[in-house]
């Protein structure tokens, strides 16, 4: 359990360690990650919030980037703990902090795609193609995304529109012959390359 005296320790060992920043960080982080592998993500929101607002009380110059990265790597800890509602908000917030990180807009725009939200995730595949037009991930991202569209709007689906009804498991990989198959893991992993 992590209390305000163990808080004001690290705290202090921080002001003290050129690296005790980074401990901190990667502290926090594993704690984030503990409390996702029991499936306590209220707890882990909450850690991740305090380490967050730890970070953005340093005033440092590069804040901004500091907690984009950091946001970056919950989403990773999210993904991996099949938290999907939680990675989106992750990934939307690492973006809001720093729009020129690819794996983070590239990851929003496979998240949108995964939930069914083809309209918004071709969007954002487009913006990121203009951003980074070499990025692979963005492109097939994109070819998937518009063959998942056409594949559902000629059964009469709509594409985008699909919140909560079923669509979700199309882009899983259930068994739409419109749709190239993906699994959980398989589409959320492509998050993971580079740009």
């Amino acid at each position: 359990m992590v209390t305000g005296a163990s808080r004001r320790a690290e705290a202090t060992h921080t002001a003290r360690c050129p690296y005790g920043a980074l401990e901190a960080i990667h502290r926090s982080l594993d704690t984030v990650a503990q409390y996702l592998k029991r499936g306590d993500e209220a707890r882990a929101r909450k850690r991740l919030d305090d380490l967050v607002a730890n970070q953005t009380t340093q005033g440092l110059p590069d804040t901004p980037i500091r907690l984009a990265k950091t946001l970056s790597k919950a989403a990773e800890l999210a993904r991996d703990a099949d938290r999907l509602e939680w990675l989106e908000e992750l990934y939307r917030e690492t973006y809001r902090y720093n729009r020129q990180d690819p794996i983070a807009a590239c990851g929003l725009a496979d998240i949108l795609k995964a939930r069914g939200d083809l309209d918004e995730a071709e969007r954002q595949y487009r913006d990121n193609i203009q951003r980074w037009p070499s990025n692979e991930i963005t492109a097939c991202g994109l070819a998937e995304s518009a063959a998942c569209g056409d594949g559902l709007r000629g059964s009469g689906r709509g594409a985008g529109t699909a919140k909560g009804s079923g669509h979700q498991e199309h882009i899983f990989g259930y068994g739409h012959t419109g749709c190239p198959q993906f699994d959980r893991q398989g589409l959320l992993s492509q998050g993971r390359g580079g740009a």
